[in-house]
């Protein structure tokens, strides 16, 4: 079972983010589906794992 997806529905679910005016543009489950998603679709906050499968956190 991937628990990283787990983790990631509960970020989304657990904090209130409207309320501080935040709108989750997206998820990825790796380095690469991430980067591929920021081309795409600029943000101005990104969250993301350090060890992560394929590009870690810190090169993404």
């Amino acid at each position: 079972m991937d628990d990283e997806h787990l983790v990631r529905k509960g970020l989304r679910l657990l904090f209130p983010w409207d309320k501080y005016g935040v709108e989750i543009a997206g998820e990825a489950a790796s380095g690469e589906k991430a980067m591929q998603f920021l081309r795409e679709h600029p943000v101005q906050l990104l969250m993301t794992d350090i060890t992560m499968p394929g590009m870690s956190g810190l090169e993404l």
